[in-house]
């Protein structure tokens, strides 16, 4: 039995990001882990005050850990620094940590939650996975879009662009700093991304995301299967009746594409039937109607998971015309299972679960008069649609999917070490000497920075191999001129050992604490370095002459 965490945006939710997590950690109790689930909550707890935490067990043993009444509810547009420590969640999982002793934890996305959690995992020596529903990693949006609701064509000067497309011109450099500050945490702490699709691979390693910390993993979940042994292993081929009846399958918001079905259905052969099957905000139903302007298309409403087979035997082929990068969506597999060819955007995750003339079509992403051109072939060329069915396979079963889950987190949990029992050391200190000592003050208090450059002068002369290394963090607003010359009017002309001046990100800093010899314990603003060192078997030292002599003897 292996004691599991997995992160989570909500528990009994929609969306393929909750209900992934919540599959796997139902198969991963069932086979006898020990399973715990940390996630935002998406409803508010009445009467509770921010970052209100409850905990209770769900009927199949899985232990359910909620941060509800946050200040952000799905993107943090307004906050970028937020979504690299959120203080308050930051700490509620820390010690989560410490209470459930996980040997391994499985983030499947952190929006809401905070690149943080990636830290005080890695603090504590535990091996870490992230599977990627969305582009957080890479998109405050989430979904390469931008504000009005376009492709993104690149994110720019390294996140500062995201600022314009946020709405937020004033905080380019925050936007920048979000950028560096998840991807380092990402790279020192996520032992192997877990990419739905080879789309996402490749857009994060657009952006500097290290090709080697990436595999390919393909989702399969537990509903095709009995939409096969339903709908899809028996079902006869060709149409169902005299035309041929496209479906869409799924929330019908703007970004999935309805209205490029709703467009192209205005000129399709009058024989050929077109319903959306899902929910459809009041706002995008209004946009739908004055779209369908031929009244050739269906809104069938909302329906339930056990009407899912039922609603796949009536509908001939499903479309998903996306016009985002769409990293891996469920319905595809879903349909197929149901010997349903899918008529798909060429873009993000979908060509790589769409065979393109074997078990479905696609089309150029938001180009209506494309797929009028594919429906119209399907309805028109003699067989095809029966030579799409006939090529459709069952679905890859969602124990295989568990099963390579738990080879990874088996192939982790052999290697990984307790966080105080090995020594690591990661790379150089840039301007160092013989033996190191990192600290990261805080710039705005002085006398912390006296009394630590005190007791160095106390302790050291300049002929001592030694180096006191100061951290001046990207995110605030010290510069390395200021920072020396408040150095400079703390020691005056007196002759001490090496004081060095880095200027890094939070990311670049967790590295240092691993190169370094030992970290001061300055104050309690930087408490992801002191538990980096931890982690890494540094030590931790007091700022004082004996406790730095005792140090570097």
């Amino acid at each position: 039995m292996t004691r599991v965490l997995l992160t989570s945006y909500g528990w009994e939710d929609a969306g393929g990001g909750t209900r992934v997590p919540r599959n796997v950690a139902r198969e991963l109790r069932r086979r006898g882990h020990d399973v715990t689930v940390f996630h935002a909550a998406v409803d508010d707890l009445a009467g509770a005050p921010e970052y209100a935490v409850r905990r209770w067990r769900d009927g199949d043993g899985i232990e359910l850990v909620g941060v509800h009444n946050r200040p952000h509810v799905m993107l943090d547009l307004d906050q970028p620094l937020r979504e690299i420590d959120d203080p308050a969640i930051s700490a509620t999982f820390g010690a989560t940590l410490d209470r459930v002793r996980p040997e391994v934890v499985h983030f499947h996305n952190l929006h809401n939650l905070g690149a943080a959690l990636i830290d005080e995992t890695r603090a504590r020596g535990i091996p870490a996975f992230y599977t990627t529903h969305n582009h957080w990693l890479v998109c405050p949006r989430a979904y390469l879009v931008t504000a009005a609701g376009e492709l993104c064509d690149g994110v720019a000067d390294e996140g500062r662009s995201c600022a314009a497309c946020a709405n937020a011109p004033a905080r380019a450099r925050e936007f920048a700093v979000r950028r560096s500050e998840v991807r380092d945490r990402f790279t020192l702490g996520v032992e192997r991304c877990l990419a739905v699709s080879a789309s996402v691979a490749r857009t994060m390693e657009s952006v500097g995301y290290r090709p080697d910390q990436i595999v390919v993993l393909q989702q399969a979940m537990p509903e095709p299967e009995e939409l096969w042994r339903l709908v899809g292993r028996d079902r006869a081929p060709g149409p169902i009746g005299e035309g041929l009846v496209v479906g869409f399958i799924g929330s019908a918001h703007a970004l999935k594409g309805p209205k490029v079905l709703v467009d192209a259905a205005q000129l399709l052969p009058p024989g050929v039937h077109v319903r959306i099957h899902g929910d459809v905000r009041p706002d995008v139903e209004r946009w739908l109607r004055s779209a369908d302007t031929g009244a050739r298309v269906e809104l069938a409403g909302a329906f339930a998971t056990a009407e899912l087979p039922t609603i796949l035997a009536s509908i001939d082929v499903a479309v998903v015309p996306s016009v985002v990068q769409d990293c891996a969506p469920l319905v595809i597999a879903e349909c197929l299972a149901a010997r349903v060819p899918v008529v798909g955007a060429r873009i993000g995750g979908i060509p790589e679960l769409v065979r393109d003339g074997v078990d479905g079509l696609l089309f150029a992403p938001g180009d209506a008069d494309a797929l009028t051109a594919v429906l119209t072939r399907l309805a028109d060329e003699d067989g095809l649609l029966e030579e799409l069915q006939g090529a459709i396979v069952a679905p890859t079963p969602f124990a295989t999917f568990v099963d390579e889950l738990e080879r990874t987190y088996a192939g982790s949990t052999t290697v990984a070490v307790s966080a105080s029992s090995q020594r690591r050391r990661t790379g150089e200190v840039p301007g160092g000497r013989g033996r190191n000592l990192l600290a990261a003050p805080a710039w705005g208090r002085g006398d912390l920075l006296d009394a630590l450059l005190q007791s160095w002068t106390e302790a050291f002369s300049p002929t001592d191999d030694v180096a006191l290394v100061l951290l001046i963090d990207t995110t605030g607003d010290s510069d390395v001129t200021a920072a020396g010359e408040q150095i400079e009017a703390i020691i005056g002309g007196a002759g001490v050992a090496d004081v060095v001046l880095l200027q890094a990100t939070a990311g670049e800093a967790l590295a240092l604490a691993e190169s370094c010899d030992g970290v001061v314990a300055l104050h309690r603003g930087a408490p992801g370095l002191l538990r980096a060192a931890i982690a890494s078997g540094v030590p931790v030292v007091a700022p004082d002459h004996a406790a730095l002599r005792a140090w570097a003897a």
